[in-house]
């Protein structure tokens, strides 16, 4: 705890401070930092204005020669063939260079190859100028013939772009101007000094772009762009950002869904609640007026991680404050021709319509329309055939897809985002995505707090196995035995307080209720299901026997143990209200059955469709009712409670029957409960960080026996052996296909299962459970 301690204060004074700065996040840029390096010092023009840019070129090739964050990317040619110049130019770095000219040779036609027909805007303008300045410097990028035909359409791509332009006058509509790309323009589409300094921002520099910026300067000798530059260079030391400034508020809020989705949000509950009072604040007053287009990708991101994280935190807001460039159709077909550019952005519009409620047109439409936008992105062949070299962030948009909200379980969620993460991603500059910096110690509390949460899992489930055992539950001879799946759904689905009962108290009653429903469904008789009815009624287990009365025992004793805690723990007496049951009779007409005998001509899939149709509109009614802040005298665990509820069975029947599967869940077991974390061989420390880091890593690898699918099956209950040890072949049952779930038989509820809800109403009731 005393190191979690510390991790937490070091992040709330490197996060939320006063003195926090923001910009220590950014990621350094290759492209960007080789241009400023490329300066001549104005006063000994042989030597570099900025040698630490310089320098930093020299110390940051990657291993394999490239520059820049991922070697599969479009921006490792352009960002590689910058450095190449900037090093030629100095005549220095001879060993980078040819390591430089190598990765060329091995991946230039690869990767033109993959992206062909689809190159962004951005590649076409500045590709071609850095092949031109390349050539001009005696550098032979090329590689051999096979790229050439790929090169060329993205030449003429460029001169057609270049020819619009200036037969327009520069009006381009939503396409940023030339001049943002000025240090990639061929000499006879570079406009006039007097031009160039009309573009010039307050702060000196070109569009925030230190690229264009240094070009300019280089071009005009303009004081203003050179203090600019200083400025740059002076704030970072040794290499430049994407783009600069960058809004601080949007860094912070980036950093924030960091932490949450690290699972650290909870550490930091004062000092979010105290932003978000000062982003709904401007939320309010914010008008809908559209941005520069060269920041419309960071304007839409951040208007979407602020709708998000307001929601989220009860604040009334509105998505129309937004989804404003929904409303323009030429800025529809921008995005969409420019797909590449607004990956983050569209990601982040996806993920908050996650909490999009009932009414909600607009953010409906925007949901659609991002949807399409990161299909477009994700929809590589070569991706799809090699998942190796998809990028952190084509996997994080495949998960985005594949997974709704409400079928994710945060452990689990918390594990796959620390162990891929290595930076939150922003899309900002004229090029790629970039992440942003990790806080230092972030990684360190994620990891700290996930092996603690892991332990204790593990510890409660083995509590709940010895109950199961000593209750008899275990040992009934029939059905299904899921002490780990029941504990597995309500530990992980939402992160309760590690103090919290309420786990143990929940799968105790989920265990129950799946012991007497199969009981019900398979094994009772007429006159035991009577029998242990009356009994549960007078709630005397009297003359009781085998089967019967384990089950009754069981019940009493659980609603005796809530009982007693509810009321030391609160002063509420809940026994009465456990024990009060009211029957339910009369069974359930079949929902796909009722609909199409009452639409005539409908179908079965037609009567699936209406009823997705009806989940989906009842899904947002409830998260409109546990968001809003209508409801906060409503207990948070209460909520929380029910949010588990509801995840649980989205996950276990979004696309098959996994409950009933003694196999569906053993992956996700493993890692919630047992496996050790493993930590991205990609992501470093300081010397300082790994000294921090040492014994945390000796907790995250503590002895654990990583369970085979086999031995889990022997842990939670799910196997069924016989007496040679083998396992039966109808114990791995295959999973229902959702046209098999959504069948007659699954929508029916039978007598004797509503028996048993009638039977069970006393134990699940959340008004009791939530008060433990």
């Amino acid at each position: 705890m005393e190191s979690e301690s510390f991790l937490v204060e070091m992040i709330k004074e490197e996060v939320f401070s006063p003195s926090a700065d923001m910009c220590s996040f950014l990621p350094p840029s290759a492209y960007e930092t080789a241009w400023v390096a490329m300066i001549p010092c104005p006063h000994r023009p042989p030597r570099p204005m900025f040698p630490k840019c310089l320098n930093w070129i020299l110390r940051n090739q990657r291993e394999d020669g490239f520059w820049g964050e991922c070697r599969d990317a479009m921006d490792s040619l352009t960002a590689t063939i910058a450095c190449l110049v900037a090093l030629k130019t100095w005549k220095v770095g001879h060993a980078n260079i040819e390591q430089g000219l190598r990765f060329l040779n091995e991946n230039m036609e690869k990767l033109l190859t993959e992206h062909h027909g689809g190159f962004p805007r951005w590649f076409v303008v500045v590709f071609p100028g850095m092949l031109e300045l390349a050539h001009a410097k005696g550098l032979d990028v090329l590689p051999a013939e096979g790229c050439f035909k790929a090169v060329d359409d993205v030449l003429n791509k460029r001169n057609t772009i270049l020819e619009m332009e200036q037969s327009s006058r520069g009006v381009q509509g939503y396409h940023p101007p030339s001049l943002f790309y000025l240090e990639a323009l061929p000499a006879s589409y570079r406009p006039k000094h007097e031009r160039i300094l009309g573009h010039q921002m307050e702060d000196g520099s070109l569009f925030h772009s230190p690229s264009a910026t240094a070009c300019a300067f280089m071009i005009t000798g303009d004081a203003g762009f050179k203090e600019y530059l200083h400025g740059v260079v002076r704030r970072f030391c040794n290499f430049v950002p994407a783009m600069f400034p960058v809004d601080q508020d949007l860094i912070k809020l980036c950093l924030v869904d960091h932490l949450r989705q690290l699972g650290c949000g909870e550490h930091f509950a004062n000092e979010t609640h105290d932003l978000m009072d000062q982003i709904y604040s401007d939320w309010v007053i914010q008008d809908l007026q559209s941005c520069n287009i060269y920041a419309l990708p960071l304007r839409i991101q951040k208007d979407a991680l602020a709708f998000q994280l307001l929601r989220l935190h009860g604040y009334d807001v509105s998505p129309r404050k937004f989804c404003w460039f929904m409303d323009d159709e030429e800025m529809l077909i921008y995005i969409e021709e420019n797909y590449s550019q607004f990956l983050v952005a569209m990601a982040g519009v996806y993920r908050a319509a996650h909490f999009m409620f009932p009414t909600e047109v607009e953010l409906h439409n925007a949901k659609l329309f991002s949807e399409k936008i990161l299909q477009k992105g994700s929809s590589g062949s070569d991706t799809r055939n090699n998942p190796a070299i998809k990028t952190d962030l084509q996997k994080q948009i495949e998960h985005e897809l594949g997974l709704p909200w409400l079928a994710r379980m945060d452990h689990l969620e918390h594990r796959m985002y620390l162990e891929r993460s290595k930076g939150y991603n922003l899309q900002m500059g004229k090029t790629s995505s970039c992440s942003l910096l990790d806080s230092k110690f972030a990684i360190q509390l994620a990891a700290e707090l996930f092996t603690n949460r892991q332990m204790l899992y593990e510890s409660e489930l083995e509590e709940l196995k010895k109950w199961s055992k000593d209750s008899g539950l275990s040992s009934m001879g029939f059905g299904r035995e899921k002490t780990a799946y029941c504990y597995f759904l309500i530990a992980t689905a939402v992160t309760l307080p590690l103090q919290s009962d309420l786990r143990k108290v929940v799968a105790r009653c989920a265990i129950l209720v799946t012991v007497i429903d199969d009981f019900f469904d398979e094994k009772g008789s007429k006159d035991e299901l009577e029998s242990l009815t009356k009994a549960v009624q007078r709630w005397e287990g009297e003359g009781l026997s085998g089967h019967c009365k384990v089950i009754f025992d069981a019940l009493d004793n659980l609603v005796r143990d809530i009982s007693f805690k509810a009321l030391s723990q609160h002063g509420y007496d809940a026994k009465s209200l456990l024990q009060d049951m009211k029957e339910i009779g009369g069974g359930k007409f079949n929902m796909v059955l009722l609909y199409v005998k009452e639409n005539q001509g409908a179908t079965e899939k037609d009567a699936i469709e209406h009823i997705r149709k009806i989940i989906e509109r009842k899904e947002r009614e409830f998260l409109e009712i546990y968001m809003d802040d209508t409801y906060a005298g409503v207990p948070n665990e209460w909520k929380e409670l029910h949010l588990a509820t509801f995840k649980s069975f989205r996950m276990l029947f979004d696309t098959t029957n996994s409950f009933d599967s003694p196999t569906a869940l053993l992956g996700s077991i493993n890692d919630a409960f047992y496996n050790p974390l493993v930590m991205d061989s990609r992501r470093t420390f300081s010397s300082k960080e790994a000294t921090l880091l040492q014994p945390m890593k000796e907790r995250w690898s503590h002895p654990r026996n990583e369970c085979t699918d086999d031995d889990l099956l022997i842990k939670s209950g799910n196997r069924s052996e016989s007496k040679d040890g083998t396992i039966p072949k109808n114990s791995r049952m295959l999973t229902m296909n959702i046209n098999q779930r959504w069948s007659s038989n699954t929508w029916s509820i039978s007598r004797r299962r509503s028996s048993t809800i009638a039977l069970m109403s006393p134990c699940i009731n959340s008004r009791v459970l939530a008060n433990i």
